[in-house]
């Protein structure tokens, strides 16, 4: 499982959902968009948000970042699970909030969503991959680069204010 990188939203209708952040573009979505790219579909999901929402860590991992024209800034998670190692990237950022080369912690504020690189407008989009003990990406060949539908392992969760605890 992997917690939602955007706090206070949730499937269920109850009291605490402050905001429902939309998927604006699921993964597969959009193949002819895609085939630029060397893809089947769109890789990830794109999370509808305003630019400045923070942005949380899904899970525990080595947290480095960067930038280039197509993620704008962008920051990758690689958890090394025993079971099940995986990559987390979280892509379109205005800011990143820590230091690269750093352990972070599921939950733990990463950086704000942004517009950045090739975006049609703030979101924030999310990719996962499964990875060797080395970080490299397994699967390279699947039309995704290596890219899985995680959408339905996504954990929702309530903030707690400015303490950002799950």
């Amino acid at each position: 499982m992997l917690l939602h990188p955007i706090q206070n939203i949730g499937i269920l209708k109850t009291n605490w959902i402050q905001k429902r952040p939309r998927i604006s573009q699921f993964f597969g979505e959009n193949p002819d968009m895609y085939k630029k790219f060397n893809l089947n579909g769109h890789n990830g999901i794109d999370i509808a948000v305003p630019v400045g929402t923070p942005v949380f860590a899904p899970c525990d991992g080595m947290l480095t970042f960067g930038a280039d024209k197509y993620l704008g800034t962008y920051v990758v998670i690689v958890n090394h699970r025993p079971y099940k190692k995986i990559k987390v990237i979280l892509a379109h950022l205005s800011k990143v909030e820590l230091p690269t080369e750093r352990m972070v912690n599921m939950g733990e504020m990463v950086g704000l969503s942004g517009n950045t690189g090739n975006s049609t407008g703030p979101h924030l989009h999310m990719t996962v991959k499964r990875v060797n003990g080395g970080g490299q990406t397994i699967d390279t060949d699947n039309g995704f680069r290596g890219a899985e539908d995680f959408y339905d392992h996504l954990i929702y969760w309530k903030g707690a204010g400015d303490k950002y605890v799950l």
